[in-house]
């Protein structure tokens, strides 16, 4: 999956519940916060690197890092975090198995072509063989 979908997905879920725009640039502990739990649900769940993660939220790769040490920090000791941290952790399962039924999905899709195909191709190399064991018999 695309690191921009799911941290797009993330971003809205963030603002629609809490009204936070973990783009922005406030310190705000719940801003800080919940950024923080974005950015590691996307880096654990992608193939994002730490320096375009950091592009795409407006960090320094450096402050990925730093929110890397912090997350379990967070999550000890400060109980709204950590209940805002399950609630993304859960709509960010829900939202990777919907995308991952869509693969599943596609790829029947495409199995099912290349069987057809393989199919169509059989017949026409047994037609070739007819057309072929018929001359060698005139």
């Amino acid at each position: 999956m695309k690191p921009e979908k799911l941290f797009n997905s993330l971003n809205k879920f963030v603002a629609d519940n809490y009204d936070v725009d973990i783009k922005s640039k406030s310190r705000k502990r719940e801003v800080v916060q919940l950024r923080c739990a974005v950015s590691m649900l996307v880096l654990n769940n992608t193939t994002c690197t730490l320096c375009d993660l950091g592009s795409l939220i407006g960090k320094h790769h450096s402050t990925l890092v730093h929110y890397k040490s912090m997350i379990d920090v967070y999550d000890k000791f400060d109980l709204t975090f950590r209940k805002q941290h399950e609630d993304l952790k859960t709509y960010t399962d829900s939202f990777l198995e919907v995308d991952s039924d869509d693969l599943v999905r596609s790829a029947n899709m495409v199995i099912s072509y290349m069987q057809r195909r393989i199919d169509s191709l059989n017949e026409t190399v047994s037609k070739i063989k007819l057309d072929k064991d018929e001359r060698r018999n005139k």
